[in-house]
This record gives structure tokens, sequence and C-alpha cells, in this order.
């Protein structure tokens, strides 16, 4: 019988914030070779200074809708949690631009 002592892995993955449509769609997965997965902790953040907020917790789902601002910066960590009991470390943050910079193309006169 082999005891499972080693935490699951999980990642987080954010699309493009486009303000005109006003929300965007949070997924995520993990894995874990012994145990199995049994949850999920997803959290976020509004700009790099802003505190951590529980988005989902023990959560089995693997998306959800999120609804931003234009002009804000809203950044994601996950972490997975095993049937044995074995929780990981939040991920590194992902971040979305709620403002996306400008492209400016030059005007040529003809």
């Amino acid at each position: 019988m082999t005891l499972d002592r080693i935490a699951p892995t999980a990642t987080i993955t954010v699309p493009v914030f486009l303000p005109s449509i006003g929300f965007f769609i949070v997924t995520w997965n993990g894995n874990d070779n012994l145990s199995g997965l049994a949850s999920y902790d997803v959290r976020y953040k509004n700009g790099e200074d802003g505190s951590w907020i529980d988005l989902r917790s023990q959560t089995t789902t693997t998306s959800v809708f999120f609804v931003g601002e234009a002009g804000h910066n809203y950044y994601f960590q996950i972490r997975a949690r095993d049937l044995a009991g074995n929780v990981a470390v939040f991920s590194a943050e992902q971040g979305v631009l709620g403002d996306p910079p400008k492209i400016y193309l030059p005007f040529i006169n003809r």
C-alpha cells in the first residue's frame, strides 16, 4: 500500500478581457496520480496591490464566469486538494488586463 503524501498540481488559464463584453471565463484543471483530486480553491485580486479574495472554495467545477470592470487589472491563483487531504500551494498569479494598451497606427496622407 502506498501512502499519498504528494500534493496535487493545478493550473489556471485566463483569457484576454474585452471591456465591451464585460466578462470572461476563467478555467482551471489539476492532476493527482495517487488518490485523485478532491477540489480546488480559486482566488483573485483587483490590481497588483489588491487583497486576495476567494472566488471559489473547495469547488469541484473547473470554470467560472468573471464579471470585470473596464480599466481594472485582475490577477488569479489556484490550488488543488486531493482525496488524501494534501493541499498544494497557490499557483503563480495569472493576470488579465481590463484596459489593454492601445495600438496606434501611423496615418499616411497620400
